[in-house]
Formats: C-alpha cells, structure tokens, sequence
C-alpha cells in the first residue's frame, strides 16, 4: 500500500556571487518515500529568479546555470521552492523551500573611458573639461558598496608629464604650461582605478587639444647705419618673427625709443609693415647727436578671426661716425691774419 507522503531534508547552501557555471550547490536537496521501491524526481517551481539555479531531477543535486545573475548586490537571498514527485501509480509530490544565500565577494572595479578637451598653452592647473558634455571627471563605478568613495585613481601612461589627476575624485588637471596644438594635438591616458582590496581596472581618457591664437615670437636684434644717410636708406636686414599659426599674417610697428635727446620729438626712424626699419628723418641720424637708438618694436598677427596677439622685442641701432676732411689749407700772412686758400689750388688737406 502507497503512502501519500514524502519527507525532505531541507539545506541553505551558501552560493558565492559569480560562481561558475554549473558549480554545485554543497549539498543535495534529498526527499524520502516510504514506498522505497520507487524513485524521486525532482525540479525548481518558483522562486528561481532569472533562473540562476537548476537541479538535478534524479539527485536533487542544486547547481549554478546562470552565474551572470548571480550578485550578492542585486539579491543576496533565494528562496527556492522544489518539487520532489515519485513515479508510482497515479504520482504523489511534496514541495519544500530551500534557502540559499549568496555570498558576497570583493569585485573588481569598472574603469569607464572619457574624452576630454583643453585649449592649448592653458596654465598649469587648468581643469580638464569634458568634451561634448561628457562628464569632466573621470569615472568609474564598483558592485561592492564597501567601496563607494574608496575608489582611487591614477595615469598610468600617455600624458608625457602634461597632465595630473585627483586620485580621489578623477578630476584631470593641466600640469605643464607648454601644451601646443601644432606640435600634439591629442593625448591617450591610460587611467587606472583601484578598490580598497587592490582590486584594478584600466581604460584610455582622450584629451584633445584645441588650437588657439599663438602669439608670434620677435628676438631681440642690432642693426647699424652710417650717419647722414638720406630718407628711406633701409637699416640692416628685414626683422623677422616666428609665429606656429602659419597662415597669418605679421604687422611690425615702433613703439618706443624712437626720438632723439634735443627735444623735437622728431623721428629718425620707420619700420614698414613687413619689418624693414628705414630712415626716416636724415637730419636726425648724426652720430655727434646721437650715437645710438633702442627701438621697442611690436610684432601683431592678424588673429585669424580671434583676438590679436603680439610681441615686443629691442632692436639696437648703431650710428656709426662719417669723418669729413676740410681741404682747406691755412696760409698765413703778412700781419698774421688768417686767409683760406680754395681747395680747388690743390695745395693740400688737413683733417
């Protein structure tokens, strides 16, 4: 004679989080008959979120299949309600509820990949932005709250000593003043993120560089001219600048130091457009007068559509002594009384 009951032994296996796939419970579920000649089978019939468990129908073994599901963070607890059903004459089951906890373990951290962007020759300190609305820090995120705030972050290659970072709240930061858009316009960091179990994880930041307005760069530089020299006489060589925006376009000016001592306020000087410093006033180039000029001179670009830049250099002017002989001879005459001779007798020349 059947009896209609079965007897389960009931366990609450513990289950790490991510356990692999197909990874066994500790023990089986066993269920019991009293009808001995006839076996169990058994199955999961609720409880079984996302399916992260399966049993064996013949040994109520209970084991992982899903183990993508399997997060302490998301559920710690499942509890599974099975069926063991014998195979006698018209069939009798019994559920029971098994309990299994999940286990949590220390996950590794998700390092998140950013771009960014900085203008060019930016001070030392700037904050990195986010480029295109992307967050100006960055990021990374981590299962276990154990770890919330206790993320730290570091560059571990690619920033060619440009860039530093703000190892508790990912924050990137310009740390050399000498970004320049023509020579690199684009920096690949590879960020490290690290949990306080030492747990990492790695992505690239992309910084790029925008282009701005270069100043040009005017040197310092010496010229000579011979006094008396006539207006328009050019003076040396044409001043060049150097400017990394290549399409512009240089005006050069005078700014200062372009006056003689007699208080005239009569230049002596002129510099065209393109650089060339000419004489301008002849009267006033005379070595007795004035030996020597300091002239500041400014270089400005043309902006190219953005504010103009400009720089200033000292352009030394040396006016150099033209002796000139008197062909006049001194005849002295009768009486001591001075009277000239007229170069033209040829008679001689004294300085």
């Amino acid at each position: 004679m059947r009896r209609g009951f079965l007897a389960w032994k009931k366990e609450a296996p513990g289950r790490p989080e991510t356990e692999a796939e197909s990874r066994q419970a500790s023990v089986p579920v066993v269920g019991t008959d009293v009808d001995t000649e006839q076996t169990l089978s058994y199955a999961i019939v609720d409880g079984n979120h996302n399916d992260v468990f399966k049993v064996d129908a013949a040994t109520g073994q209970l084991s992982v299949q899903h183990p993508e599901h399997l997060n302490f963070e998301a559920r710690g607890v499942y509890q599974l309600k099975l069926r063991a059903i014998d195979n006698g004459p018209g069939t009798l089951s019994d559920t029971c509820t098994v309990t299994v906890n999940v286990v949590d373990v220390q996950e590794s951290p998700v390092m998140h990949a950013g771009v960014f962007e900085v203008v060019e020759m930016s001070v030392v300190g700037t904050v990195v932005q986010g480029a295109d609305g992307a967050p100006s820090v960055v990021t990374a995120s981590d299962p276990d709250a154990a770890d919330d705030g206790e993320l730290k972050f570091r560059i571990v290659s690619g920033d060619d000593g440009k860039f530093q970072v703000n190892e508790g709240t990912g924050q990137l930061t310009v740390k050399s003043d000498s970004l320049n858009y023509e020579l690199k316009s684009k920096y690949t960091l590879n960020m490290e993120v690290r949990d306080s179990a030492g747990n990492t994880a790695t992505a690239n930041a992309v910084v790029s560089i925008l282009d701005d307005n270069d100043a040009p760069v005017l040197h310092d530089a010496s010229r000579v001219i011979a006094e008396n020299s006539p207006a328009g006489s050019l003076v040396g060589e044409v001043l060049s600048a150097r400017d990394e925006d290549v399409s512009q376009s240089i005006t050069f000016t005078i700014i200062d130091g372009n006056t003689n001592d007699d208080g005239s306020g009569k230049q002596p000087f002129d510099i065209t457009p393109s650089g060339q410093i000419v004489v301008k006033d002849a009267s006033q180039v005379n070595h007795e007068a004035k030996a020597s000029y300091v002239l500041t001179v400014k270089a400005e670009d043309d902006g190219g559509g953005r504010p103009t830049r400009f720089d200033t250099a000292k352009v030394s002017i040396t006016v150099e002594d033209v002796r000139v002989h008197d062909c006049r001879l001194w005849l002295w005459l009768r009486g001591g009384v001075p009277r000239y001779a007229p170069s033209s007798s040829r008679l001689g020349c004294i300085d």
